[in-house]
């Protein structure tokens, strides 16, 4: 009778609510080059630590 009673309690237990988490991050970092630039390798070598600093911040904020 014990076995009944617990599988009854069980079926019984509502389906937990699921939630859907989503975070959408999208930075605006406009870049502005006044002058020539040769080599837009070499611009984007030389900016990208700078960045990839700012996207840590960001991310530590969000």
């Amino acid at each position: 009778a014990l076995p009944a009673v617990v599988k009854a309690a069980e079926q019984s237990k509502p389906e937990p609510t699921k939630v859907d988490q989503q975070f959408t991050f999208s930075p605006n970092m406009p870049v502005s080059v006044q002058g020539d630039v040769k080599d837009p390798a070499q611009l984007a070598r030389e900016i990208a630590p700078y960045l990839q600093r700012q996207f840590e911040e960001f991310s530590r904020q969000a």
